[in-house]
């Protein structure tokens, strides 16, 4: 199963408050993104691929160095949309 179709991350509740929830409820699966999240001042290092974003949970997936990394939506206090 592929990390960028339908696997639980989409959700139709719209519950996640915040600018970076809602760029990411409309963002593609692929997208690569920069984020910063909050207590940091600093993008995290590298570019990140958006996978999924679960609503109802406010959790987003990205992939980073290959790897799935789960943040809450409501977190991120800047994203950098770069494709």
């Amino acid at each position: 199963m592929s990390l960028f179709h339908n696997n639980g991350c989409s959700s139709p509740d719209n519950t996640c408050e915040g600018c970076a929830c809602d760029v990411l409820r409309r963002l593609s699966p692929g997208s690569l993104v920069n984020i910063i999240l909050k207590g940091g001042d600093e993008f995290l290092e590298g570019e990140l691929t958006f996978a999924c974003f679960d609503s109802k949970t406010c959790c987003v997936t990205f992939i980073f160095d290959g790897y799935p990394l789960i943040v809450d939506c409501q977190n991120i206090t800047a994203i950098q949309v770069l494709t």
